[in-house]
């Protein structure tokens, strides 16, 4: 298990013919609620799964809120909220986020972002990080993963044109 664990905070890489089976529990293990996994090669297939992302928002007076919902983790993840004043000047005001779903096993602080905007389009990039709760082969640690979320607003409108996982 070392050796393994060793690999993966070293490289990333792990053995392909690891057996991909997901187990949850519901034991507890120190303070916190942990996923399970039998091997690290079940726990990248678990954080690289589901990729759904879902927008909308609201419009109230010469603001709109655009959200943008990343599903992450097949049962939660992590939601944008974009504050726009449309007009008499476009201008972002602010990017809030936080977890949704089943968040026992992870956490979302949201570090900074910046904005873009050329012509019609503004693009938003959000950076943060992304803590996971594990328990692999018995050994309980917090895997954090830095991310990079960009989502795109029509700036003449304050609506959503797209989002996506840069890593």
């Amino acid at each position: 298990m070392g050796n393994l664990i060793k690999s993966f905070a070293e490289t990333g890489d792990v053995d392909s013919t690891q057996v991909a089976d997901l187990n949850y529990t519901n034991q507890y293990h120190s303070k916190n609620q942990n996923l399970e996994f039998d091997s690290i090669n079940d726990f990248k297939n678990y954080i690289n799964g589901s990729r759904e992302i879902l927008f909308g928002g609201t419009k109230a007076g010469k603001e709109y809120t655009a959200w943008f919902k990343f599903n992450l983790a097949f049962v939660g993840g992590v939601i944008f909220y974009v504050k726009q004043k449309i007009t008499p000047e476009y201008e972002v005001l602010e990017v809030t986020s936080s977890d949704w779903g089943v968040t026992f096993s992870f956490s979302w602080e949201q570090s900074s972002y910046d904005s873009n905007t050329k012509d019609e389009l503004t693009t938003i990039n959000i950076y943060g990080k992304l803590k996971y709760n594990i328990f692999i082969e018995g050994i309980e640690t917090v895997y954090t993963e830095l991310k990079h979320f960009q989502v795109v607003v029509n700036n003449k409108t304050g609506k959503e044109v797209s989002g996506k996982i840069i890593y």
